[in-house]
């Protein structure tokens, strides 16, 4: 089988690449970069191509696997139109024959309550949605126009975590103040997260079942209480014994408002501290009922891998500095 996998150097596309390469899968890689990432350690077909901009190659490939975008926390609209909406389309306009293709979306494409977000809760004006969440809904939406394709998988996963992540990991240890990790006092106790191995198996259930074409999200199996869970991950991480100091709402709130006008501290964004403090339940049914989708692995059962890894890599207050 023959494997197309766009934002190959990312964590999602470089585990994605590594494993259906391991499967004896042919991956086919594409990046901005001269060379592959050191994320992906099989051996792939590589192409240096930058989205943003047409191709002169033709693609073929049993499987396309669109997962390279622009995520960031803040932006102008036309960055993340130009890497999301344009360089989807550009892929498009390359690809022949009739592959599956399979997209990356995100969690971002919902505007969250109480109540667990299911695949058609997508707010129809996308202008109340963040810039990210907005290119990534346009995007969805060229990719369900298309009509050289036949199969088209849309997956949202949210916060996707586990060994190589270089995003969201590194954030969180900037969290740890001396011998302190610093939470907001209103931190949620009603998230959902995505473990890579499991969406990677989201990913093997498409490929599997292409009759199940639809959009699905894709998350752990349980809800996680991050008063809990963030504590023991950062512990875990670090490798040490740290104690928690709860911020007040109101300080919280005050200094992250501040933040957005002076901007004295870069991971101190509206939109990192909502995903701390904001309820964001994905309801996976339909991956369950439709493609067999089966979360085995949860937050906990990654600790002592990411412990051993982020020590290969010189330590947590090394790989805390990684930028994406």
């Amino acid at each position: 089988m023959r494997i197309l996998i766009t934002g190959v150097n990312g964590f999602i596309g470089s585990q994605i690449a590594n494993y259906f390469a391991k499967k004896g899968c042919e991956i086919i890689g594409i990046g901005r970069q001269q060379n592959p990432s050191d994320l992906v350690v099989e051996k792939i077909e590589y192409i240096c191509w930058d989205l943003r901009f047409s191709c002169v190659h033709e693609l073929k490939a049993d499987v396309v696997l669109h997962s390279a975008a622009l995520a960031a926390d803040k932006g102008q609209f036309s960055d993340f139109f130009d890497n999301n909406v344009t360089a989807t389309q550009n892929l498009l306009n390359a690809l022949h024959g009739n592959p599956i293709f399979i997209y990356v979306s995100t969690s971002s494409v919902y505007r969250f309550n109480e109540y667990p977000a299911k695949e058609g809760d997508t707010n129809n004006e996308v202008f109340s949605l963040s810039n990210y969440g907005r290119s990534k809904l346009l995007a969805e939406r060229l990719i369900l126009d298309c009509e050289n394709l036949n199969t088209k998988f849309i997956l949202r996963p949210r916060s996707v975590y586990g060994v190589h992540d270089r995003l969201i990991l590194p954030r969180l240890l900037n969290l740890v103040k001396g011998e302190k990790i610093i939470i907001p006092k209103h931190i949620t106790k009603f998230i959902s997260l995505t473990h890579i191995e499991n969406f990677i198996h989201a990913v093997d259930l498409c490929i599997q079942n292409p009759l199940k074409q639809g959009t699905y999200n894709i998350a752990d199996e349980f809800a996680y209480d991050l008063s809990i869970e963030l504590p023991n991950l950062i512990g875990a991480a670090t490798g040490m014994e740290l104690s928690t100091m709860k911020i007040p709402k109101f300080i919280w709130e005050s200094a992250v408002q501040l933040n957005e006008i002076f901007g004295f501290h870069s991971n101190l964004s509206r939109f990192g501290s909502d995903q701390l403090t904001k309820i964001a339940l994905l309801d996976i049914s339909d991956a369950q009922e439709n493609l067999n989708y089966r979360p085995m692995k949860k937050i906990d059962d990654s600790f002592t891998d990411i412990n051993n890894w982020i020590n290969s890599m010189g330590g947590w207050k090394v790989y805390r500095s990684f930028k994406k």
